[in-house]
């Protein structure tokens, strides 16, 4: 059986399917290059988000994110850290984390560099005093052992 010719019996000024996926496409990067470069001015910039999980009614915590990046999808990446109210520490490596910070508003704060580094050390600090404990408790069992 031959193969039927897509072009023969569509009406003047109609697509093929082919041309109309190409037409979508070029709309969809089209509107792609427009976000990105909506969020091309986000980079290098601080923010925080009151974090709770989704769970409503709760008070929640800060989410801290340093922009660092544009990504294809666009979204922006960057790195983030935070501390939950259970105390357990969160940090997302630079370009690991996505970041859904948007120009028109989406629950994130701008905040200036200085509050961020002292979040950042805050979060360094508890890390290294938990460490620095259970270093102690560690060499403690070890000399008990050793006795």
């Amino acid at each position: 059986m031959a193969k039927k010719d897509p072009m023969v019996g569509l009406p003047e000024g109609h697509l093929t399917l082919d041309e109309a996926r190409a037409v979508v496409n070029a709309h969809r990067e089209a509107e792609r290059a427009a976000e990105r470069d909506k969020l091309l001015p986000l980079m290098g910039r601080y923010f925080k988000y009151r974090n709770n999980y989704g769970i409503s009614g709760k008070g929640g915590w800060w989410l801290y994110a340093h922009v660092t990046g544009v990504d294809g999808t666009p979204m922006c990446t960057g790195w983030t850290f935070q501390r939950d109210e259970n105390g357990r520490i969160e940090i997302e490596p630079n370009g690991r984390s996505t970041i859904t910070i948007r120009p028109e508003g989406s629950g994130w704060q701008e905040i200036k560099a200085a509050e961020f580094w002292k979040a950042a050390e805050q979060i360094k600090a508890s890390v290294n005093a938990h460490l620095s404990h259970r270093s102690r408790r560690t060499l403690r069992r070890r000399r008990v052992r050793s006795k």
